[in-house]
């Protein structure tokens, strides 16, 4: 949530100092990982202008969450951390796994399952602020670590 963190939120990740704060106890181990995705990868500091590109054209509103909310979930940061939630859930769950090409098919299991309220809230919010063809792209196009020209590798970042 950035400088602006509410002292409501159950936890935050603060860009500037790499600081994870949990403001709460016993907080669930999904919001512990989400925050700790901001941590690991640098907020969007990882993406090239492409990924942050794609992140931000494929984002469609949500009317059935406030604009508030749609300003929040547009954030690349947070979609990023919803990306990467996205593929953690769909290997868990024995949908896809990380390195295998996301298909047409991959994104009707999530429908499915959606449909059937069996999503995440992270996964969820990702598909439901991304349109179709902007959610295969993401899923196939941005993979830290995964540059060809050897740039954004995690091993070259200074996170001090």
């Amino acid at each position: 949530m950035g400088k602006s963190a509410s002292s409501s939120a159950a936890a935050y990740y603060l860009p500037s100092s790499h600081v994870i704060t949990f403001p709460f106890y016993n907080l669930d181990r999904i919001i512990i990982a989400h925050e700790l995705i901001h941590s690991a990868y640098g907020g969007s500091s990882l993406l090239d202008k492409e990924e942050i590109k794609l992140l931000e054209k494929s984002f469609k509103k949500n009317k059935d969450i406030s604009k508030t909310n749609n300003k929040y979930l547009k954030n690349i940061s947070e979609r990023i951390a919803r990306k990467k939630q996205t593929d953690f859930y769909l290997e868990s769950q024995g949908i896809k796994k990380y390195e295998e090409k996301f298909t047409k098919e991959h994104y009707k299991k999530l429908e499915e399952l959606k449909n059937k309220k069996m999503l995440s809230a992270e996964v969820e919010e990702l598909f439901d602020t991304t349109d179709e063809d902007g959610f295969i792209r993401i899923m196939n196009d941005i993979a830290y670590n995964n540059k060809k020209n050897g740039e954004n590798n995690i091993e070259d970042q200074d996170f001090t």
